[in-house]
């Protein structure tokens, strides 16, 4: 089947053309929200030594992530599925419209088929605090065009949970752009069903 970007493999297939032939279950890439002692503990407690977070890095955006900026290339093992949450950064680090976080991110998902990966799960980064409306304005139009790109009906990729609408204020750290207890552990609850799906 080839998808959205021209390039995906079948899913269940890596690039060998070896059916589900995984190393791993799932892989976590983002920013400081994937660190760990937040959602990704809760993943990791859902698939028992399957999940891996190593290359999240704080303070990270899309440009970070890109194949040929030295971050990406590091995982070489396969994982079946790769769970994707960046954006927060670009806001305030980049200049990068939010059609251009979209880009970035086909380009990364991109990668990640190449190397083998059978799904990608891609959630909307949470709210900017609207005490900094240019940042949270900007935010939002970033996740509505992530939410655009993967609602186009497509086998390989799945929308992840909306965070930057299913999150208030209660579920972030006081006027702060990261995620409290409350906010990673909603996320969770969200996230694990879609990662379990096949």
């Amino acid at each position: 089947m080839v998808g959205l970007l021209g390039l995906h493999l079948a899913c269940g297939e890596n690039d060998n053309g070896d059916d589900g032939d995984y190393e791993y279950e799932i892989e976590i890439s983002g920013d400081s929200h994937s660190l760990d002692g937040g959602y990704a503990d809760w993943v990791k407690d859902a698939f028992p030594g399957q999940v891996n977070n190593d290359f999240a890095r704080a303070g990270t955006t899309t440009n970070d992530w890109l194949p040929g900026a030295g971050r990406i290339e590091g995982l070489v093992r396969v994982p079946r599925v790769v769970a994707i949450l960046l954006g927060t950064n670009d806001t305030w680090r980049t200049n990068n419209t939010p059609d251009e976080v979209v880009g970035n991110l086909k380009k990364i998902i991109h990668y990640y088929f190449k190397l083998g990966a059978s799904r990608i799960v891609l959630s909307t980064p949470p709210p900017w605090p609207e005490s900094q409306p240019q940042y949270a304005k900007r935010l939002r139009s970033t996740a509505d065009a992530i939410r655009e790109f993967c609602l186009v009906p497509n086998d390989d990729i799945d929308c992840g949970p909306d965070l930057n609408r299913l999150l208030g204020p209660e579920h972030m750290e006081a006027g702060g752009i990261h995620m409290n207890a409350l906010g990673h552990q909603l996320f969770a609850e969200e996230l694990i069903p879609l990662l379990e799906a096949q």
